[in-house]
């Protein structure tokens, strides 16, 4: 028996769905021979230059629940009496089987095993490279309502990277917050986002004329310029008595607040432009993130203050708050009232981790 796969598209777009056909192939009469359908059906996925062992799925294989745990069930067929030039095919969902592992750029092998117990046959491997592009944003947007956790978690990694927005979306939420999370995102970038300008030397979102992502060689992700934005001396002077003021003492009033801190007071630019925070903007921001720290350290509940200093934080984003927001993160694990809170801190290092 001859066994071949094929893949389409073999230059696949990072969000993309990907499918593998299988095919085996009788040169001779054979009693016996292993179909597509057989049970032992395993694929077999590897990414060149990666470190690690390669990524198996069992397609004609079930996984049934039960009290005692869970047991995978093969499928009865697969062994068939075949003639001369008869021929078996098999299309298959590469992004279904592989889906966390497919949503990374790079360049991949697949192939797949038969085995009666005594003998395994091997098909030879077909290769496919997997490439981010301002395309892979709708792309992947569709991935965040899918029915796997991993995958929902790698697709919202790298739209955040890429796009610098979508802190809200938890991709473990109930499926209400999720569809609500994720269709406000893509309004987002369908209004906005798309329009802006795009880096695919970047690894991730920018801000004009700084090196949050600086160009790399390799797999960059690419993604949105946003534009730089200055605020006036005095308008600066209002945000850091702002943020002292909250400081001193966390109370909601006190920072001046819908959205941001102090933007009841001065005017922030608008979502396709970001701030780029001086010295003293990053201390107050990173006395910010302390102070949420220590509240959610003393037990207290999530105050409204907490997802407006981290709103804060995404107007004028730097590498440098990354301690702060990785400290942040940390602390509130297992706080189930800070959850929105530390899904916002993650989405942002996400973004802004070098």
């Amino acid at each position: 028996m001859n066994y071949t796969l094929s893949v389409e598209p073999k230059q696949a777009i990072l969000g993309a769905r990907i499918e593998a056909t299988l095919r085996c192939h009788c040169p001779a009469y054979t009693r016996s021979a292993l179909t597509l359908e057989h049970k032992s059906l395993t694929l077999e996925l590897r990414r060149l230059g990666a470190a690690g062992g390669p990524a198996y799925a069992l397609p004609n294989r079930k996984i049934a629940k039960h009290a005692a745990g869970m047991d995978r069930i093969g499928t009865s067929g697969g062994v068939e009496t075949l003639s001369t030039g008869e021929e078996r095919f098999c299309a298959l969902e590469l992004t279904r089987h592989f889906a966390s592992q497919l949503l990374n750029p790079g360049e991949y092998e697949v192939s797949f095993t038969l085995s009666d117990g005594q003998r395994t046959f091997r098909s030879a491997a077909a290769r496919l490279v997997v490439q981010p592009r301002r395309e892979s944003v709708p792309l992947l947007l569709d991935w965040l309502m899918c029915d796997d956790l991993s995958a929902r978690t790698r697709a919202a990694q790298l739209l955040q990277r890429m796009t610098g927005a979508g802190f809200e979306y938890d991709p473990a939420a109930p499926p209400e917050s999720r569809q609500a999370a994720a269709a406000a995102w893509r309004a987002s970038w369908d209004a906005a986002g798309s329009q802006q300008r795009w880096d695919a030397a970047a690894d991730g979102a920018s801000v004009a004329g700084r090196d949050l992502h600086p160009p790399v060689s390799g797999d960059a992700l690419g993604g949105v310029v946003f534009d730089r934005a200055e605020w006036s001396a005095a308008d600066r002077t209002k945000f850091l008595e702002v943020l002292h003021a909250w400081r001193t003492e966390p109370q909601f009033e006190r920072l001046r607040a819908a959205r941001r801190a102090g933007d009841l007071l001065l005017r922030y630019p608008a979502d396709s432009a970001k701030l780029a925070p001086d010295t003293d903007m990053q201390a107050e921001l990173t006395a910010a993130l302390g102070t949420l720290s220590r509240l959610a350290d003393s037990g207290a509940d999530a105050p409204p203050d907490a997802l407006v200093i981290l709103s804060t934080v995404a107007a004028a984003p730097d590498a440098n708050l990354c301690g702060p927001l990785r400290e942040l993160a940390e602390t509130l694990a297992g706080q189930d009232s800070w959850q929105p809170v530390r899904t916002y801190a993650s989405g942002l290092l996400n973004w802004l981790t070098p």
